[in-house]
């Protein structure tokens, strides 16, 4: 067995994972919660999947849920504005937990 037959696996793996893994999102903003600053976002992308009759369908992402909403800051200034539902935005997804940044700011140790 070559080097690539034994990789082939792991290649199929990696893409399958790879296919359902997003960085970034366009959504729509289903509802703003002022008090928390985040939104109930709804994907803007549907997935394609192979029902149990072989054939392909749309299907809606699940919602996402308590959104952190970041609005432009710097030099001791913010820009906010107003946000409601049917806004669209783009979610990004975080490598790492940021939940304590999000409640502290600052640095933290990994």
């Amino acid at each position: 067995m070559n080097e690539l037959t034994s990789q082939t696996p792991f290649l199929v793996m990696q893409a399958a994972i790879s296919s359902g893994l997003y960085v970034a999102l366009p959504c729509i903003i289903q509802s703003f919660n002022a008090d928390a600053v985040t939104v109930t976002a709804q994907p803007a992308i549907r997935w394609k999947v192979t029902n149990s009759e072989g054939k392909t369908e749309s299907v809606a992402l699940p919602l996402l849920v308590d959104v952190p909403v970041i609005f432009p800051r710097g030099g001791g200034v913010t820009l906010t504005f107003p946000v409601k539902p049917g806004d669209e935005c783009l979610v990004v997804f975080a490598d790492r937990c940021i939940d304590y940044w999000w409640q502290n700011g600052g640095f933290r140790n990994l």
